[in-house]
């Protein structure tokens, strides 16, 4: 088995240590993959573990213990501004629910070491989303965020923007000038997410207007997060929008793992759960991803929503491994491309995913020009 893994499935608790003891080599490969990879700090809970005949040298020691703490730092910092962006969405009318990020890191025994990027919010209205079009509570939620950040894009699912929070000596949470403080870039989900085919979509769509409404409060009680119905879902989707968009990195498949692992099953609610990733045309994906988190983190398979395949499993893991978190080490993502050029380039990628997932592939061309033209006509897109 690859030490890395191996490494993983130790600070999993799945693993007592290694085969054999590894080389100055195997550290510098693992390192290098828990970079790519974004599990620098899961890596950390591994080392603290093993016995000390199994252990980095005392230099690379240091040199993990120095990044997991800046890990720590940071996530201690996004608890701070999640409750903070909850206030203040709140003194806007906006109830609200921590995507991804810190949402998930509360599931892990070490919430602090799981590394995070940006926040993502899902804005919930305060009267609740049946009361209004999805279309126009979007329209508030963006005139809302271009109040705090005049510049802030949207798209089809989501508005960016940056922002600085305080509270005020009263308590009160309030927004700074965007060139004070310490600024976070927040997204501002109106869409928990979306697919590039239409029906599968509207499927999509329905389903989580049915879930958005069921939260539970963060272990701290001062931001909400999704239940785990709704992320077992959300969760898959969002590896699944990876795939196409980014490449997917093994952090966003640790989260899955820890979703499967909080998941009760009963036949009643796993039948259901099969119907749903049956219409969403999730179900081929999701065996794969059950294969992943079985060859990777030693998921057993009693806690698997569908039977693992190993042959999509094997496509998916050489893509993971491949293009590591966000695509970033293989050319899956390129700065400073022109639009053309960005749509070809990523064309040309997901052509490898045609025979596999048709529907997507052959509906992303239509879906991104029309998204195109929807931003333009809303006065979405903001001119450089």
């Amino acid at each position: 088995m690859d030490k890395f893994f191996q490494l993983v499935q130790i600070a999993l608790g799945r693993r007592d240590g290694f085969t054999e003891v590894p080389t100055y080599a195997d550290w510098l490969y693992m390192m290098d993959m828990a970079r790519r990879q974004a599990l620098i700090g899961i890596c950390v809970s591994a080392i603290e573990k093993l016995p000390e005949v199994q252990c980095p040298p005392k230099q690379l020691m240091r040199h993990w213990a120095f990044v997991t703490g800046k890990i720590e730092q940071r996530n201690k910092w996004l608890n701070l501004k999640c409750g903070e962006i909850t206030a203040l969405l709140s003194e806007a009318g906006f109830s609200s629910c921590m995507l991804k990020g810190q949402g998930m890191a509360a599931l892990y025994p070490e919430p602090l070491r799981r590394q995070s990027g940006d926040i993502d919010v899902l804005v919930i209205s305060g009267e609740g989303r049946t009361t209004e079009p999805v279309s126009s509570f979007a329209k508030r939620v963006i005139q809302y965020a271009r109040g705090i950040c005049r510049d802030a894009e949207a798209v089809y699912h989501h508005v960016d923007i940056q922002v600085a929070t305080t509270r005020t000596a009263g308590g009160k949470v309030v927004a700074l000038p965007v060139n004070e403080g310490n600024k976070i870039e927040v997204e501002l989900h109106y869409r928990v997410s979306w697919f590039y085919s239409p029906l599968r979509n509207i499927r999509l769509q329905k389903w989580f207007a049915r879930q958005c409404a069921f939260v539970r409060k963060s272990p701290d009680a001062t931001y909400f997060m999704p239940t785990n119905t709704f992320n077992v879902i959300f969760i898959l989707v969002h590896i699944y929008r990876h795939l196409f968009d980014e490449g997917i990195g093994l952090r966003q498949c640790l989260d899955y793992y820890y979703v499967m692992k909080e998941q009760e099953r009963d036949a009643v609610s796993l039948k259901e759960l099969r119907q749903t990733l049956s219409s969403l045309g999730l179900t081929r994906f999701c065996a794969g991803v059950m294969y992943v988190l079985h060859e990777v983190f030693g998921l057993e398979e009693e806690h698997m929503i569908v039977p693992m395949n190993a042959k999509e499993g094997e496509f998916l893991l050489k893509e993971i491994l491949l293009t590591g978190n966000f695509g970033q080490y293989t050319g899956a993502r390129k700065q400073h491309e022109n639009l053309l050029s960005r749509f070809a380039r990523r064309q040309k990628r997901n052509l490898r995913f045609l025979l596999t997932y048709p529907e997507e592939v052959i509906s992303a061309p239509f879906w991104i020009l029309w998204h195109r033209i929807w931003r333009w006509r809303n006065g979405y897109i903001v001119e450089s």
